[in-house]
């Protein structure tokens, strides 16, 4: 793994309300195809209590993460406790 995305990862470890951290592990991830550890970006940022009334930022996540399960992960019974 690359030391920026290293950095990255570190920040949004310490901060999931890190919109450019995780902007930049959600690409990488995505365009690497590591389902797994977007999956995981994804549920962390569902955490940051900084955002657990910022719907507009919150919705498309929870939209997104169960579709990426079922479909990527191949996890259907996951994606549907999910939704």
């Amino acid at each position: 793994m690359s030391a920026i995305v290293d950095q990255q990862r570190q920040a949004f470890q310490a901060d999931s309300s890190n919109a450019q951290a995780f902007a930049a592990l959600e690409a990488h991830f995505f365009m690497a195809g590591n389902w797994q550890k977007l999956v995981a970006v994804y549920e962390h940022r569902l955490t940051a209590p900084a955002l657990s009334t910022d719907h507009a930022t919150m919705i498309p996540i929870l939209f997104r993460l169960p579709q990426i399960v079922e479909e990527r992960c191949l996890d259907n019974d996951r994606a549907i406790e999910i939704y």
